[in-house]
């Protein structure tokens, strides 16, 4: 997975991330014949609503990556996943997020606070592009809860 946050990953500030929830994916938990559970998984589904790739799973290791084609700097195992709106964060998942909740914002009239949703919309809008915070409001994102499990200094 490519983080911007991932000298954060690495020292465990950040154990949290927030993913678009594109078409054709949806979160399953099957269970397998003899009662056997199945982690929730997210599948990619194809145009005819078949199941195919999957695309993030519970218990599954993933390579952290400071970007695209970046050589790994460690990996993470996921522990949780759920589906939520984008602006549904609460203060302790824009924390578990890596944001410094100590430190305010400047807002345009020159005062400062700290408002967790503000914290994190600007976050998002340096992943995304400046307005995706409000552009994509009422959008659904894939909330992935992990641990560090390896780290490998660069």
């Amino acid at each position: 997975m490519i983080f911007q946050q991932w000298s954060q990953v690495l020292d465990g500030t950040k154990t949290q991330t927030r993913r678009p929830v594109k078409e054709g994916e949806k979160l399953v938990a099957q269970h397998w014949p003899h009662g056997i559970y199945c982690q929730p998984t997210v599948i990619r589904t194809d145009h005819l609503g078949l199941e195919g790739r999957v695309k993030y799973q519970v218990g599954r290791t993933y390579a952290v990556q400071p970007g695209r084609g970046k050589k790994a700097v460690g990996r993470i195992g996921i522990t949780k996943i759920r589906r939520e709106r984008l602006q549904e964060i609460s203060y302790e998942d824009v924390a578990a997020e890596g944001c410094d909740m100590t430190r305010g914002i400047f807002l345009r009239d020159g005062t400062a606070r700290i408002d967790h949703k503000l914290k994190y919309g600007a976050l998002w809008d340096s992943i995304y592009g400046s307005g995706a915070w409000d552009r994509m409001k009422d959008d659904d994102v894939w909330v992935l809860s992990f641990k560090l499990v390896e780290n490998s200094p660069e």
